[in-house]
């Protein structure tokens, strides 16, 4: 079996959590289940490396949510989702609900 191949590998400002991946099935993942995020690759990218917020997921503390500055239609922030343990994106979509963080505990910035 092939390898699954990392289209990306980039440090995020967050402490302690060192560098992330976004493996090319993740990336597949992502098309499959968000069709509009065709063309936003250099966009995720961006997200893990300069997010405007991090916050801890509310539904699984395994993964955070990394929050840009960049929204689309709507004004829906992109959100790329992190598994904390294995370093990878798991998945990104521009999510209405990221803008509201009473649920969520942030994690970044301090």
């Amino acid at each position: 079996m092939a390898k699954d191949k990392a289209l990306f590998t980039v440090w995020t400002p967050v402490p302690d959590l060192g560098q992330i991946t976004l493996l090319e099935s993740g990336w597949n993942h992502i098309l499959l289940n968000h069709p509009e995020m065709a063309g936003e690759l250099a966009n995720v990218q961006d997200a893990v490396e300069e997010p405007k917020l991090v916050y801890v997921s509310p539904k699984d503390s395994s993964r955070l949510l990394f929050v840009s500055n960049i929204a689309a239609r709507g004004a829906s922030p992109l959100t790329v989702f992190v598994d904390q343990p294995d370093q990878i994106v798991c998945t990104s979509f521009f999510n209405k609900r990221a803008g509201v963080p009473n649920a969520m505990v942030k994690k970044w910035p301090p």
